[in-house]
């Protein structure tokens, strides 16, 4: 009973949590939360005494924050104190701050020089923790280029394609890239797992106080030629090149089929894509965290488990066609940007195009693919939202 009590209060917390988040009405709050600007500064000296969302083409964060930030942006720097977590997607993502809590951040180009009291996940092209920043617990996440030259006071866990650390490690070390490469002032505290083709380069002056293994990439490839590994490698890229081709046409049959039946839904979604990109990027961020956590609560109630599935199934359809709303979007922004007369269906066929050639990009594929989830998650709910708003009558 205690953990049903418990679970529906949690629930009750989410709930307006999330609806907060997707209001559209304004935006300027008691708060300080600011969306959709140009330029998006919390100014030094400024204190906002709760948590903090900001969206826009650049934000910067050089004031105080006593509790979470949640930010998005082409540009995000963040200089000053925040006593929570923060939460950062953008092109290029900066912090020279200091953070209490967890970072988590998603960009192209991620520049670490702060303090951080925990945690640092990150997941982006490059990403760079300098000699000046101080990470109090692990680091871990996924990247093109890591380059990590301050202390870090747990573990590092990262799939990379180069990684190389130049300072101390207090815990352990696992890492699946091609490069791995310990500097002159590195020294790993426990032991080195690494998975990859070449061997690690260890510099004359770099320690490993525990073991260090190396492990082949793929386990069942031990004990077969080169010949046979060719083959393997071969079919698994026809596979994967296969599957790509088959994802992007079921994509244009779902897509054109969501745009003939529900054309008014997608002129709303792709409107709401042109006139708050960054305020769609914030609420997708922040609902495809809470959605399947709030459903999860809901199957502890037992009495709440058909609500639950239903959320999950609505959630993975939104997850699913997020994509078609970005593509059509894109599409019209490129037909538009080159003169072209190109109806809807086009519009939308020329934005799948350019879809399937980024995703071609091994590095930028993986940003092109969160970012479009992020943006059309965002746009799709918050028109949702309005949708039922402006058909529900007023009292």
């Amino acid at each position: 009973m205690k953990r049903l009590f418990a679970s529906v209060l949690v629930a009750l917390f989410i709930l307006p949590f999330i609806f907060a988040i997707t209001a559209n009405a304004d935006y300027s709050n008691p708060f300080g939360n600011k969306f959709g600007g140009k330029m998006v500064v919390l100014e030094e000296g400024e204190i906002i005494e709760s948590d903090y969302f900001a969206a826009g083409d650049t934000v910067e964060i050089n004031g105080v924050v006593e509790g979470d930030v949640f930010v998005a942006g082409g540009t995000v720097h963040v200089r000053g104190t925040i006593s929570g977590d923060l939460l950062a997607v953008g092109g290029s993502v900066s912090v020279s701050g200091n953070v209490t809590q967890d970072v988590r951040v998603v960009g192209g180009s991620i520049h670490v020089s702060g303090e951080i009291g925990r945690n640092l996940t990150v997941a982006g092209g490059n990403v760079d923790v300098s000699e000046s920043a101080n990470i109090g617990g692990s680091i871990s996440g996924a990247a093109g280029t890591v380059s990590i030259s301050s202390p870090v006071g747990g573990d590092i866990n990262m799939a990379t394609s180069t990684l190389i650390i130049s300072n101390s490690v207090s815990g352990n070390v696992e890492v699946g890239g091609e490069q791995v490469r310990l500097a002159r002032n590195a020294n790993v505290g426990g032991d080195l797992v690494y998975f990859s083709h070449e061997e690690i380069i260890i510099a004359d002056t770099a320690t490993v106080s525990g073991i260090i293994i190396r492990n082949e990439p793929s386990g069942f490839s031990r004990g077969l030629d080169e010949s046979a590994m060719s083959r393997l490698r071969d079919i698994a890229k026809a596979a994967g090149n296969t599957a790509k081709i088959v994802s992007l046409i079921s994509t244009a049959v779902v897509g054109l089929l969501l745009i003939r039946l529900f054309p008014e839904y997608a002129e709303g979604v792709t409107r709401q894509l042109s006139e708050q990109p960054w305020y769609n990027l914030v609420v997708g961020f922040v609902a495809l965290f809470a959605v399947p956590t709030f459903a999860m609560l809901l199957f502890l109630t037992f009495v709440g488990i058909p609500i639950a599935v239903m959320t999950l199934a609505l959630y993975a359809i939104f997850v699913y066609v997020s994509r078609v709303y970005v593509m059509l979007w894109g599409g019209k922004y490129i037909s538009k940007r080159f003169g072209g007369g190109q109806g809807v269906y086009g519009a939308f066929l020329i934005g799948l195009f350019a879809y399937g050639l980024l995703t071609l990009i091994p590095t930028v594929a993986v940003i092109t693919k969160i970012l479009t989830l992020l943006f059309g998650f965002g746009a799709m709910i918050v028109v949702c939202k309005n949708q039922y708003a402006s058909s529900t009558p007023s009292k």
